[in-house]
């Protein structure tokens, strides 16, 4: 991540098919805030699935990615 800092930001990672398809809102919001930690010393990241949000998907589980990163202490 030091190379990229200040200098880009990464979008992603939820994982489309793992996560916001067959997951629960509880793994939504695990996964996601393992993510923003990544990010937590350098910023840069725009937090959404890994590709597109499946069909299908539960909507509890799209609601969960923004209640995750509204939780989610500021890193900035």
């Amino acid at each position: 991540m030091p190379i990229a800092a200040g200098k880009c930001a990464l979008e992603g990672n939820i994982s489309t098919v793992t996560a916001l398809l067959n997951g629960t809102p509880e793994d939504i919001i695990k996964e996601a805030n393992h993510i923003i930690s990544l990010f937590k010393n350098n910023g840069g990241l725009i937090l959404s699935s890994a590709c597109e949000i499946p069909r299908f998907s539960p909507r509890e589980n799209v609601a969960a990615i923004i209640k995750a990163a509204e939780e989610y202490p500021y890193y900035y």
